[in-house]
């Protein structure tokens, strides 16, 4: 019987991989992980682009003011709004790398057409549009990565896919200076004179086009995938590590399963925690370039700074999985971050020097910690998949929700009425994460007293596709 005084994690052995699985996943993550990186980046650059174009003759080349601005900036969470439900029943209908493909490559398109943007009207419906087409690639990447590692590897991966928006500031800022350095006012074919921001456009879109086509012809979307070159004995591990996960990809749409989804505590409270939490993020995002600059930096310093800004998100981001790695506590682990990036509104708040603004400006960004351990917690304690896209579905919505509201939140010159905001939805966040902790490790509990069996595999080396409530050997990872 076991010790009813020790934590629900307590109960949790630890698994220990034999050495022929830690190769086939160091295999996965080396094919699997530097192509991630390649989505993300182009994506976060594509977005963070607009910030850097900001203070860059942006406002007098498409003749806008700042609210204009942030309307532009905004715009493209309605296109992720218009786009949720269609994406998510084209998640379950399409080969999922074969989609991410197509993606990519409208997006880039978008990227390219928005260089040639002369007023607010072209401006804003390029933004929607590009919205539209990127709205689905965070959770096809998501739904992929769950299927492909098990549930205590998502959390390295997950972190991944944050370091590699975090490390695609760095690189993007990197080459955004060195095109307002080098393409500033050359004249492009007889359209006479363009300013950097222009170009960035341009060229970032080729790029993003150029990886689209790479996606297509290596991105594996199963763990089976003809790319992972699989010996016999190595499909039997995948088989144990599929069963783990508990995602059978199936092209049928589970009513039970959304049904189910709808009914939960933690499908809202999780919506609603990433609605805060990428309402500071996409506030920040798009005005921390003039952010930076009202401390009294020039154009290209506030540029140049968004570096460090890049590399501390970044390390936030491998920080907090290598949080719930090292101590298995996601959850408290979560408000650590949370407080971090707490102090940095109020430094932001506080302070009267640019140094100690600057300082609270680049702890903000423990924020991206918190959205590791969210994407790692979805990922981890939801089964069944049509419920596992219902709640990435909406996790989705929400952020896109919270990523429109963000940047309205920031009024200039001293943006105290956003940073309070901020300040208060931490709070909100803490209480609703403390209290989905409760409500898991009670079912722990609960589920620990009935030594459920996992259930059988079929033929096709899948398990059955239930759900975490209706599994009951699931243990959720709290």
């Amino acid at each position: 019987m076991r010790d009813q005084g020790k934590g629900v994690e307590d109960q949790q052995q630890p698994f220990i991989k034999t050495p022929a699985e830690k190769k086939l996943v160091t295999r996965m993550m080396l094919i699997v992980l530097p192509l991630v990186w390649l989505v993300q980046f182009v994506s976060f650059v594509d977005q963070a682009m607009l910030s850097v174009s900001a203070v860059n003759s942006l406002f007098t080349d498409i003749n806008i003011d700042t609210i204009q601005y942030s309307w532009i900036a905004a715009s493209i969470n309605l296109g992720y709004l218009i786009y949720t439900f269609p994406n998510n029943l084209l998640m379950q209908r399409m080969p999922l790398a074969r989609y991410l493909s197509l993606l990519l490559f409208l997006q880039g398109g978008i990227v390219v057409a928005t260089a040639f943007a002369n007023n607010f009207t072209q401006m804003l419906a390029l933004r929607i549009l590009l919205g539209i087409f990127e709205s689905g690639i965070s959770p096809v990447i998501i739904l992929v990565l769950n299927t492909l590692f098990r549930r205590s590897e998502q959390g390295f991966v997950f972190g991944f896919t944050v370091f590699a928006s975090g490390s695609g500031t760095v690189v993007g800022t990197l080459l955004g200076a060195e095109v307002m350095q080098r393409l500033d006012l050359k004249p492009f074919a007889n359209l006479g004179t363009w300013h950097a921001w222009r170009w960035g456009y341009f060229m970032f879109g080729f790029v993003t086009i150029a990886i689209s086509l790479l996606v297509l012809v290596a991105f594996p979307d199963t763990p089976y995938a003809r790319i992972f070159r699989l010996s016999e004995d190595e499909k039997k591990i995948v088989r144990d590590r599929v069963a783990d996960n508990m995602v059978t990809r199936t092209h049928e749409i589970k009513r039970s399963h959304i049904w189910e989804a709808l009914k939960e505590f933690r499908f809202w409270s999780n919506a609603l925690v990433n609605l805060l939490a990428n309402m500071q993020n996409s506030g920040m995002v798009t005005f921390g370039v003039i952010i930076v600059e009202s401390l009294g930096f020039s154009s290209l310093e506030a540029t140049m700074l968004q570096i460090p800004s890049g590399a501390i998100a970044g390390v936030f981001a491998l920080l907090a999985s290598l949080a719930i790695r090292v101590t298995g506590q996601q959850m408290y682990s979560s408000l650590i971050f949370l407080l971090i990036t707490t102090v940095g509104y109020v430094l932001l708040l506080t302070t009267e020097t640019a140094a100690g603004q600057l300082f609270g400006y680049y702890l903000q960004w423990a924020i991206l910690g918190l959205q590791v351990i969210q994407l790692n917690m979805v990922g981890n304690n939801v089964g069944g998949y049509t419920k596992k896209i219902t709640y990435n579905s909406m996790f989705s919505l929400a952020g896109t929700i919270g990523s429109f509201i963000g940047p309205f939140l920031l009024v200039p010159p001293k943006y105290i009425g956003g940073y309070s905001a901020f300040i208060a939805s931490n709070v909100v966040c803490v209480l609703l994460l403390l209290a989905m902790r409760w409500q898991m490790a009670r079912e722990n509990r609960k589920r620990f007293l009935l030594h459920a069996p996992p259930p059988p595999m079929d033929d096709t080396g899948f398990p059955p596709d239930l759900t975490d409530k209706e599994n009951l050997s699931y243990i959720y990872k709290i």
